[in-house]
C-alpha cells in the first residue's frame, strides 16, 4: 500500500483500527491529500474496513483537504467500514467541530482513544 501520490504517511495497526498516519513535512501545509483515497481504497480492496487517518499536532486542514478527508469517510461507509479521524491539534480538532465532521465522522484527539 504505497501509492500515496506524494503524500507523506506511516501505516500501523491500533486495536482493530488500520491507522494512516500523514506525517507534515510542513507545518501550515497545504497539501494535497487525494493521494489519501487511493490509499483507502488499497485497503478496502484488501478487506481492511476499520481505518483511522491521523494528522500531527502541527496540521492545519483546508476546505479542500476536508472534502478528501469526507471522500474517504464515504468510501469506508460504502463497504460498511468505520473511518476515523485522529487530530491531535486542539485548532484542527475545533474547526473539524465547527465544521460538523464530528457528526458524521468519528473523531478522537489521540491514537490511544480509539476503541478496540
Amino acid at each position: 500500500m504505497d501509492n500515496t501520490n506524494e503524500l507523506h504517511v506511516d501505516t500501523g495497526r491500533k486495536g482493530k483500527y488500520f491507522v494512516v498516519r500523514v506525517r507534515d513535512e510542513d507545518p501550515g501545509n497545504r497539501g494535497d491529500l487525494t493521494g489519501l483515497i487511493d490509499i483507502i481504497r488499497d485497503c478496502l480492496e484488501n478487506d481492511i474496513k476499520t481505518i483511522a487517518v491521523s494528522f500531527t499536532k502541527s496540521t492545519r486542514l483546508y476546505t479542500r483537504q476536508i472534502a478528501t478527508l469526507i471522500r474517504c469517510y464515504a468510501l469506508v461507509d460504502d463497504k460498511g467500514g468505520s473511518f476515523a479521524i485522529i487530530a491531535p491539534n486542539p485548532d484542527l480538532m475545533h474547526a473539524l467541530d465547527l465544521a460538523g465532521i464530528d457528526t458524521i465522522i468519528n473523531t478522537f484527539q489521540a491514537e490511544e482513544e480509539l476503541p478496540e
